[in-house]
């Protein structure tokens, strides 16, 4: 090793352009260089088949309609790519209103929306939704949401081979 070169690149073998690997350290820069440009358009088009894999998993699994599934020795399973937005302004006016005819205490809606820049903790907006008696006062608060279509995350995972059997 030189004194130059990083530790731990003696041992590392870089692919080329035309199939071949070359040591690191040994390769001249040109050769480096293109094996870099090569390394990177690789990459590109790697990360364009990835998401069109993920894509056609995900196709799959919401016509099967389904979120996880076992195949092989793999586990998928998928995000729907949904998510509520909620418009903390109009929220707030549904709490006041709510607090203003005593359906549920002041205290009981404090953390629903914080300040300065309104946001809105939808875990417990949701949760307050669910718990109030009157179906009005419930479309009242759902109606502060609206869902957002995102791109459905897709993981896949190893499962033991003796539970799948």
């Amino acid at each position: 090793m030189t004194e130059d070169q990083t530790p731990g690149t003696e041992l590392v073998l870089v692919p080329t352009r035309q199939g071949e690997a070359v040591a690191l350290v040994e390769a001249t820069t040109d050769v480096l260089a293109d094996a870099l440009d090569w390394l990177i358009e690789r990459q590109r088009r790697d990360k364009a088949v990835v998401a069109a894999v993920r894509a056609e998993i995900a196709g799959r699994l919401r016509k099967e309609n389904v979120r996880t599934h076992v195949a092989g020795a793999f586990r998928v399973s998928m995000t729907t790519g949904r998510s509520r937005v909620w418009d903390a302004d109009e929220l707030e006016g549904v709490l006041a209103d709510l607090v203003e005819r005593d359906v549920v205490s002041a205290g009981a809606v404090a953390e629903i929306v914080t300040h300065p820049a309104p946001k809105v903790d939808g875990t417990l907006a949701n949760r307050l939704a669910t718990s109030v008696e009157d179906p009005a006062d419930r479309e009242a608060i759902e109606a502060c949401f609206r869902w957002e279509s995102n791109t459905p995350t897709v993981k896949v995972e190893a499962v033991d081979a003796e539970a799948t059997s």
